[in-house]
């Protein structure tokens, strides 16, 4: 499942991006049968309104009846609430030079160079809330379609929502099926160019040329050929490289949705 950490600052939810807002999101484990598994939204409901504390919760915040609307508008609202920031790579953007080590400080640079992760996770949140397909699961005998399922787009085949990269050392496992347990192997995965399919991203095809280079090249065969390829390009990550983008990837652990806390007790 993805994480809810900073999802208030997301547009469509859920890895494929199925859910318009996060309160459309909020219904759906409600009844999948490997989440929640209740039998409809009515039954939900009717579950909730046995319960006297809630049924007077439901009046005195929403005016109204427990409803699936109102409910999944209490969950969001929650999930608003669990935000990450205040990490030590923000300081470092803030002004704060000796907030990231000199491995730290390698790692950025990677992440904005050689490694180019910054190409997909960018901005304040590291994510582009866009749909990439980076060839997660294509080695295997079960192939997800992804964003396809919500668009029928051809060029969505395969491709996952890019997360964002806030605690990401609290939210293994890691990709949308969870078949990468640490970053170590993340990185590994990326450094080799992810796995090669029909509908691979440009981005992972691309050498370490910029986009405007690659561009420019496309009226060359060679540039015409490694684009049309299914395979990834390699990044050519050496082992300091790697420890040094792992080093920076912990520098976005952040504060605030740690200080959350489970309720004493619960409506009755």
């Amino acid at each position: 499942a993805p994480s809810i950490i900073n999802r208030a600052f997301s547009k469509e939810q859920f890895w494929d991006g199925r859910a318009a807002s996060l309160e459309e999101q909020a219904k759906g484990p409600l009844t999948n049968p490997v989440e929640m598994g209740m039998p409809s939204h009515d039954a939900v409901v009717k579950k909730i309104s046995a319960i006297k504390g809630y049924r007077e919760w439901f009046k005195r915040v929403f005016g109204n009846d427990v409803n699936i609307d109102d409910l999944a508008k209490a969950i969001a609202t929650f999930e608003r609430t669990v935000v990450s920031g205040g990490s030590r790579m923000d300081r470092f953007t803030f002004g704060d030079k000796s907030a990231l080590t000199e491995a730290e400080k390698r790692g950025f640079e990677l992440f904005e160079g050689k490694a180019r992760c910054v190409q997909c996770h960018n901005g304040f949140n590291f994510t582009d809330e866009q749909y990439h397909n980076i060839g997660v699961g294509w080695d295997t005998g079960k192939v997800d379609l992804g964003r396809y399922t919500v668009t029928k787009r051809r060029e969505h085949i395969g491709a996952f929502k890019t997360p964002s990269l806030r605690e990401i050392t609290t939210t293994d496992p890691y990709m949308h099926n969870g078949s990468i347990e640490t970053l170590e192997e993340v990185i590994e995965f990326y450094n080799r160019g992810g796995v090669g399919n029909p509908f691979l991203d440009i981005e992972m095809k691309r050498p370490s040329a910029s986009l405007e280079e690659m561009l420019d090249a496309l009226d060359k065969i060679e540039g015409l050929v490694k684009l049309e390829s299914n395979e990834g390009a390699t990044l050519n990550l050496t082992r300091r490289d790697k420890a040094d983008l792992l080093a920076f990837l912990k520098a976005l652990d952040g504060k605030g949705w740690k200080k959350i806390e489970e309720p004493e007790s619960f409506p009755k």
